[in-house]
């Protein structure tokens, strides 16, 4: 993401400071944020794989699709899992961005 011209976008004021300060507010929000995105991350991989073994083994049992269509469903759900996940983490950083610059 590039939060950089988000802030640009939000902040217009932030276009006449200089790059290093807006990278640095960048910075301490991904930091602040890492503890809480790890815990995300974390949660999304065993999310994913419980949905995953959960998925393949009632489509194997109750339906007629092959074991490559089980697979493609359950890539098709890791990838919309990981979409997921990539969209809370970014929503946590541009978060604390905004409770960053409000103060």
């Amino acid at each position: 993401m590039k939060y950089f011209r988000w802030l640009i976008t939000k902040y217009p004021h932030l276009a006449n400071e200089h790059d290093v300060k807006v990278q640095n507010y960048i910075k301490q929000a991904k930091d602040d944020t890492k503890k809480v995105r790890l815990i995300s991350s974390l949660l999304a991989v065993i999310l994913a794989a419980l949905l995953g073994y959960a998925i393949g083994y009632l489509l194997g049992r109750y339906s007629s699709f092959d074991a490559n269509e089980r697979f493609a469903v359950i890539l098709l759900n890791a990838a919309i899992l990981i979409f997921l996940s990539n969209k809370v983490e970014q929503h946590l950083i541009k978060q604390r961005l905004v409770k960053l610059l409000a103060s």
